[in-house]
């Protein structure tokens, strides 16, 4: 499914206080990562401190200088994309596999939490821990926003450095292996955007209003979640104090019009 016939990018919601915990997202307040949305690994007992998920900015010019002995420090914002220990050795041939400054699909452990902890396999480069194309982080509270509720886009930017980190995925009807691809990516998005709205319902943070609020009749909208998931169509009506959304279908088969939950839809953009 092209990028550009995904949904138009699910609102941003105030942050909610909450407790910080495994798999919330939140948002890096200042430095490199200025902007950019993590998912946390690991909380710290006190709340104080979190490892991060982070789509890695790498400057390759800045690896190779380092390796030069130079200065290492990038002078731009490098683009956001997953870690690729290939990649840094095509660029970087003079970095050895068994060096101290590349290792891969080694177990990776930390300081934490006053102990030492294992937080997977993956690989590491000059000190820094990466798994699954993302860099993990170890990060103050304090330099975050927490509990944030990224946009569509940025969703689907984060969970591109995963899928295309494997290269590979299972087929869930054959349960063979066969090359990730962006369908992968749109699939997980859509979970993630569906699981986002679910948590602001359980914290009765979305009243029928507010849901409502963001369609208007003529709007081009699709299905995120339930029975009609994907299914594409235009506002006919909204029934604000029902939460409801009548729609349109373009469909073949279906003809009539339906009446969907407003916390089911999204915005459509072809």
């Amino acid at each position: 499914v092209p990028h550009k016939e995904m949904p138009e990018a699910v609102q941003p919601a105030t942050s909610v206080r909450a407790k910080l915990r495994r798999g919330s997202w939140v948002r890096v307040r200042g430095g490199l990562y200025k902007g950019d949305i993590g998912r946390v690994e690991i909380p710290s007992a006190d709340q104080a401190r979190a490892i991060v998920n982070l789509v890695p900015r790498l400057d390759m010019n800045a690896i190779k200088n380092n390796l030069k002995g130079k200065a290492a420090k990038s002078k731009f914002k490098m683009a956001a994309k997953s870690f690729s220990a290939e990649e840094i050795r095509s660029h970087c041939p003079n970095i050895n596999k068994n060096s101290d400054r590349l290792t891969v699909d080694g177990k990776l452990e930390i300081n934490w939490d006053g102990g030492r902890i294992m937080i997977g396999y993956g690989d590491s480069l000059d000190g820094k821990y990466y798994k699954e194309g993302y860099l993990l982080r170890p990060m103050s509270v304090r330099g975050l926003e927490v509990n944030v509720k990224p946009t569509y886009d940025e969703l689907f930017s984060f969970n591109s450095a995963k899928v295309m980190s494997r290269r590979t995925t299972v087929d869930p009807d054959t349960g063979e292996e066969v090359p990730a691809e962006e369908v992968d990516v749109y699939t997980e998005t859509l979970q993630d955007a569906a699981k986002l709205e679910d948590q602001e319902v359980a914290e009765g943070s979305i009243s029928n209003r507010k849901a409502c609020s963001k369609f208007a009749r003529g709007d081009s909208v699709i299905v995120v979640k339930g029975e009609l998931k994907n299914l594409v169509g235009t506002v006919q009506k909204i029934r604000e104090q029902e939460r409801i959304v009548i729609i349109k279908p373009v469909h073949e088969e279906l003809t009539d019009l339906l009446e969907i939950d407003a916390l089911e839809l999204d915005k459509y953009v072809t």
